[in-house]
């Protein structure tokens, strides 16, 4: 498989997931956190930021927040925060054009990926994540992955076309 043997190499890998950035974005950055604390360089202060430009989908997260909502949704663009930088798997990324960034801890980050039904389907979960565990050496088993059956029967497929994307390319 692959050699990582540094961050750089984390996000170098990431970066070659097939829409990583298109639904994958949240399950990259807790990869990469995953990453961090099993290579001891997790810092205290690391979290995500969440970007999001949608009223609705801010506002459902901060009800969440407040303790008002069942569960946390999906937003446009996850970052991890580490070391002073804010990361995708395309490395460092500047956050100013986005109408609503926040900070989230690693419990609302997996609760808000485990509400699958709010999160862009293009980034095939079922065949992606297993390649993630396996090439970052992490464990991912807490995310929920999805079936075709699963896929198609969200109202999301019945009103966009499904884009087939595999993850078998490594």
């Amino acid at each position: 498989m692959n050699n990582i043997n540094n961050f750089d190499d984390v996000l170098s890998f990431l970066n070659k997931i097939p829409a990583i950035n298109n639904g994958g974005c949240g399950i990259s950055a807790l990869a990469m956190y995953r990453w961090l604390k099993k290579n001891g360089q997790l810092k205290p202060d690391t979290n995500f930021i969440y970007l999001e430009d949608d009223d609705s989908y801010y506002e459902q997260n901060m009800q969440y927040l407040k303790g008002e909502a069942e569960l946390p949704t999906s937003c446009y663009h996850v970052l991890i925060n580490h070391d002073n930088n804010k990361y995708d798997s395309r490395g460092i990324q500047v956050s100013d054009t986005y109408k609503y960034k926040y900070s989230v801890d690693i419990d609302f980050l997996i609760k808000s990926i485990n509400n699958r039904l709010k999160w862009y389907y293009n980034f095939n979960r079922d065949n992606c994540i297993p390649l993630i565990e396996k090439g970052l050496d992490i464990d991912l088993s807490d995310i929920c992955r999805e079936t075709e059956d699963q896929r198609f029967d969200n109202q999301y497929y019945k009103t966009h076309e499904y884009q087939n994307i595999y993850c078998n390319f490594f």
